[in-house]
């Protein structure tokens, strides 16, 4: 959400001016795998989630505002379940492997722009935040007469601004109290 460069805006009321971005996701992934067979059992399964998220609030560059309150939030949630499994069986031979990939990149912002001009009666808020919570989950298992073997493995990548608060100067930020 945002104010393009250069607009003017008047917001006087009880709330003001109130520029809000949201993102939520919930990912659920599941991969399950059996193999079996009288002499070899093979069995295998992966999961990959790659995410890209970007979510921002702000007011663009030579904007003027005058408002009562103005607040400018940006907000960013995401949870990942994943799971990957496999189940081998086999009279001589049973594999059986599950992987799971996790690759994660967010950036969450929240800002007023070079050359904004902010003038409040009351409040000036910015405010920028991220949350994630992630569950990697693997299984493997053989049941053989002879041999058996199984793996199983995740891993996640994550990288990114998290939560940021990005104040950029402004010729004038104030509020008047």
């Amino acid at each position: 959400a945002y104010i393009g460069p250069s607009a003017h805006i008047e917001a006087h009321g009880d709330t003001g001016l109130s520029l809000s971005a949201t993102s939520t996701e919930n990912v659920t992934t599941v991969a399950v795998a059996g193999g079996g067979a009288g002499t070899v059992g093979v069995a295998g399964s992966v999961t990959v989630n790659v995410l890209t998220e970007t979510t921002r609030a702000f007011i663009g560059q030579g904007v003027q505002v005058h408002a009562t309150n103005v607040s400018v939030i940006a907000s960013g949630d995401t949870a990942v379940v994943s799971t990957a499994g496999s189940v081998s069986f086999g009279g001589t031979a049973g594999v059986g492997a599950g992987a799971e990939v996790e690759v994660f990149t967010k950036t969450t912002e929240a800002y007023v722009g070079k050359g904004a001009e902010i003038d409040a009666d009351e409040n000036v808020s910015i405010v920028a935040s991220s949350s994630e919570d992630l569950l990697s989950i693997t299984v493997s298992g053989s049941i053989v007469g002879t041999a058996g073997s199984a793996g199983a493995g995740g891993g996640s990548e994550g990288m990114g601004r998290g939560a940021r608060l990005l104040r950029r100067l402004c010729r004038v930020c104030r509020a008047v109290g």
